[in-house]
Order: structure tokens, then sequence, then C-alpha cells
């Protein structure tokens, strides 16, 4: 059994180890294999972040603009694209669109990750 320190860091370091195999890519075949390492700590991230959910995953009388499933991947796909320009060594007008395209995802990452930790967090009462 793994303990829970290493079983927590796993979707992490598939995305961390993604990036690292991603960036100095050399052909094709790398940068399919970064982008499996990548997306699979994606997708472990989306299972677990749903799984541990206690808020809404959709308040009522909203709908969604996007399928969920879209909708969840839509930060790491922006940050894969991202590095997939920024790795080619892509022209400085390539270079700024990457650049926002990776700072997009990495928001929309942290913001979905301090709000889903938020909501899991008891309320104190009190001063406490």
């Amino acid at each position: 059994m793994i303990s829970k320190p290493v079983y927590e860091l796993i979707p992490y370091g598939c995305l961390v180890a993604g990036v690292a195999v991603i960036l100095p890519a050399s052909n094709w075949g790398q940068e399919l294999f970064g982008l499996l390492l990548f997306f699979s700590g994606a997708l472990i991230w989306i299972w677990r972040s749903s799984a541990r959910r206690r808020d809404a995953a959709r308040p009522r009388g909203k709908q969604w603009l996007l399928p969920r499933g879209l909708y969840e991947q839509l930060p790491f796909l922006c940050i894969a694209v991202a590095l997939l320009v920024l790795g080619h060594g892509a022209t400085p007008l390539q270079m700024l669109p990457a650049w926002l395209l990776l700072l997009a995802g990495c928001l929309a990452f942290t913001h979905r990750l301090l709000y889903r930790l938020h909501r899991t967090q008891p309320r104190s009462r009190g001063w406490g």
C-alpha cells in the first residue's frame, strides 16, 4: 500500500513529469509521451477532485456552456497547448499568445484547486 503523502502527490508528479518531458522534446514520440503523462495526471486530479467535492458540482439552474468533461480538462488543455508552442521555439509573435494561454490555464487550475479545497474545510464557529 502506498503511504498517504505519496498517494496525494501522484497527480502533481505526473503533471510535472509531463511538463519536464514536453519542453525539451526533440521528436513527436517524446511529446506524445509527455502529453500522456501530463493528461494522466490531469485525469487523476479531476477524478479525485470530483470524488471529494462537497459543494454542488453544478449550482441549480445553471447551464454548462461546454460539456462537463471538456470544462474540467480546459485548464490542462490550455497549459498543454502553450507548452507545445513554447517547446517548439516559437517566434516572438507566437510567444505572447502561448504565454497568455499558459497563464490562463494556470490561473484556472489554481482557482479550481483553491475553491474546491476551501469548500472541503469545515467552517469554524466563533472567533477560535
